[in-house]
């Protein structure tokens, strides 16, 4: 590929994609790209700028050594929309200690520049902020601009970013006195205590976790269901604190329909496999599929379904021994006849199945059984396996083991199971991948369930550490009943807080955060100028529109936005369950109008006549399903929008039998009419 040529012609998010997968493992060709940002050629070099600011996580750190060559191209940069990436590429790596001194001198100046864009002025207060951080005194000065900027003459994304950056200097302040003030009393505590934390490692429905450790990081991907982008992933370097860096796809193969379950990773011969189930295009029936990257966060290639079984097969996983690859799955699911887990090898690549299946184990007792880690230890095969009910308010699920001293069994369970069970405040818990930290020790990750309000925050991730027992059966360290209070796995790591969710649209892409409904609506987003563009074609025969949501992390918590535009479109708020299944407020035309969805048919809650352009609109949930809502004219001074109540049971109805409802963002009507957003905030009370 002639890159330059390439980039010369107007481009698409299509061709940025396949420039990243050219230039992908070649430091040549990204060095060729990279290059390309300072081309004589304004259009080249916007476009090539472009292209880097799509680079993964892991793929940008090459760019940190030249953060310099960045700011010199920033300072001297005439193009509004350069500018905006520039910042966009700087504010995604490690700042410098202490800054350079032109380039804090060029946010301050910018961040409140009415010539500036927009997004321009957001970034540069981000990075204004994450310059001074370090230093008390500069944050201090810093604070002191922000103190003296009249928020009512700022535009709305920039009042939302400043508003924010207060809060966390507000509580910067605060834990720095907090720290100094029990500093003593801490020194002698801490060293003579273990450190806990507390489950979920993760917030939110991220049900299905596999986890994977490559030298010193571990990786997470679990269901994303009726969601997309598919398959969420996440990093971490102490197993506790975790940060979602993207997707294991961020379009669906093309065999694949729906109902996208328990991912599994494996590492095999310097590459990254995931094993994924979903249902075919074709039939609609639920197989087992592989996709190939050189890393968790890499680009993802798929390889199609390597086990189409039956009526239905799901939850794979792979173990290799003696060098070669099984790989194992449940069975029969679906038939009148008890559940298997069966298995089969595959062939040196781990794309095909290399024989006949066999069984491992059977559910004699018709209890359930899937969600299987097999794994080889001290003489033994064993089968960790969840059983019972995955998913409800009524799940039971629970963690049961089997072992043999062969790979084809047969396996014999264990008489003490399950080994692993509910409790007073775990409601359920099950389906997990064994890890192992550097000096051996094991952790399961697995899903689960609280009971009460925190069911409604979904299966989120548990992570409890197993140990083999002078029985030759795994046990786990704090028993058998779910505890949420665990051992630290390593003592210098400390969990740090749940955070707020913040976005103001001034990034290059969508960030992987959002999810939206791909079964019903073909969703189209777009990010410009610091603002979000939502709208959305509906599948044939569905009636609703395009749902922008976020997963809750708390029980109770409030989603802000502001709406910058009319038309005669829904443009909106929700509380999602499926197209069937919604509360839904937002304007359209001239009105401002709440509604509720149950099972396809409409009741309307309040209509009144709009208010307010742009119009703020807040939902405020509390106990996973009591919603209200309000409106205001300036974001400040908020008012109640009253209507007709509904129930906590009619709330419950949005739950799916195997995901929770999420709120989000909404536009419904003509998809030309899109709905346009200054910012988004979903704060946990």
């Amino acid at each position: 590929m002639d890159l330059r040529e390439r980039l010369s012609d107007r481009i698409h998010i299509e061709d940025i994609h396949e420039i990243l997968r050219y230039v992908q493992g070649s430091q040549k060709r990204k060095s060729e790209l990279y290059g390309l940002i300072f081309d004589p050629d304004e259009t080249i070099g916007y476009q090539a700028l472009w292209a880097c600011s799509h680079f993964s996580a892991d793929e940008n750190k090459w760019l940190y050594d030249k953060q310099d060559e960045l700011i010199n191209e920033i300072l001297v940069c005439k193009h509004p929309g350069k500018r905006r990436l520039l910042l966009n590429l700087l504010l995604r790596q490690p700042q410098a200690n202490p800054p350079r001194v032109d380039f804090l001198n060029f946010c301050l100046d910018r961040m409140l520049s009415a010539k500036e864009l927009p997004g321009v002025q957001t970034l540069c207060m981000k990075l204004g902020y994450e310059l001074c951080r370090p230093i008390p005194e500069l944050l201090q000065e810093y604070k002191t601009l922000l103190d003296l900027a009249e928020p009512d003459l700022l535009q709305i994304s920039l009042r939302t970013v400043r508003k924010n950056i207060l809060n966390k200097i507000l509580k910067n302040m605060r834990k720095i006195f907090t720290l100094l003030f029990c500093a003593a009393s801490l020194a002698t505590g801490l060293a003579q205590q273990e450190s806990y934390f507390t489950n979920p490692v993760i917030h939110g429905d991220v049900a299905d976790p596999s986890i994977i450790r490559i030298d010193q990081t571990y990786y997470i991907t679990g269901t994303s269901s009726e969601w997309a982008p598919y398959y969420p992933v996440f990093t971490s370097t102490d197993l506790v604190n975790w940060q979602q860096t993207g997707h294991v796809f961020d379009e669906k193969p093309e065999w694949t329909k729906s109902s996208f379950w328990a991912p599994e990773w494996y590492q095999h011969k310097g590459k990254v496999y995931v094993y994924y189930t979903a249902r075919k295009q074709s039939d609609n029936i639920s197989c087992i599929g592989v996709a190939v990257a050189d890393s968790p966060t890499g680009k993802f290639k798929d390889y199609g379904p390597v086990v189409e079984f039956g009526k239905e097969a799901i939850d794979a996983f792979i173990l290799e021994d003696k060098g070669k690859l099984y790989i194992s799955w449940k069975a029969y699911g679906l038939d009148n006849q008890p559940i298997e887990l069966l298995a089969c090898k595959l062939t040196d690549d781990g794309l095909r199945l290399d024989g006949k299946p066999f069984s491992l184990l059977r559910d004699d007792e018709r209890q359930g059984m899937e969600g299987q880690h097999w794994f080889k230890k001290d003489g033994y095969y064993y089968i960790i396996y969840s059983v019972r009910g995955c998913c409800g308010p009524q799940s039971d699920y629970a963690v049961s083991v089997a072992r043999s001293k062969k790979l084809e069994g047969p396996y014999e369970k264990y008489q003490g199971n399950p080994i692993l069970h509910g409790s007073k405040e775990v409601l359920s818990i099950g389906h997990g991948t064994i890890t192992t930290t550097p000096d051996g020790r094991m952790y399961y990750l697995c899903h689960a369930y609280q009971p009460g309000s925190g069911f409604y925050q979904g299966r989120q991730p548990y992570l409890q550490e197993v140990r083999m027992g002078e029985d030759h059966w795994p046990h786990f360290v704090t028993g058998e009943y779910a505890s949420r209070t665990q051992p630290m796995p390593f003592a210098e790591s400390a969990q740090v807080p749940v955070f707020d969710f913040s976005d103001d649209f001034t990034g290059a892409t969508l960030r992987p955060e959002w999810s939206w409904n791909y079964p019903y609506t073909d969703v189209k987003t777009e990010i410009k100028n610091g603002k979000l563009s939502l709208s959305g074609t509906p599948k044939p025969g569905v009636k609703t529109g395009a749902a922008l949501c976020l997963r809750p992390t708390s029980p109770d918590y409030t989603l802000e936005t502001a709406i910058v535009n009319r038309n005669d479109s829904w443009k909106g708020i929700t509380m999602y369950g499926d197209a069937n299944n919604l509360i839904t407020c937002g304007c359209a035309g001239d009105r401002l109008i709440l509604k509720y969805i149950l099972e396809g048919k409409e009741h309307p809650l309040a209509d009144l006549p709009l208010p307010a352009s742009p119009l703020y609109l807040r939902m405020k949930v509390t106990d996973g399903t009591h919603s209200t809502f309000y409106w205001s004219k300036d974001g400040q001074a908020w008012n109640e929008i009253v209507g007709e109540t509904l129930s906590a049971k009619e709330t419950r109805s949005l739950i799916q039998w195997d995901r929770i409802s999420r709120p989000g963002l909404y536009q419904e009507g003509d998809p030309t009419a899109s709905a346009i957003y200054a910012y988004c905030l979903l704060k946990n009370e």
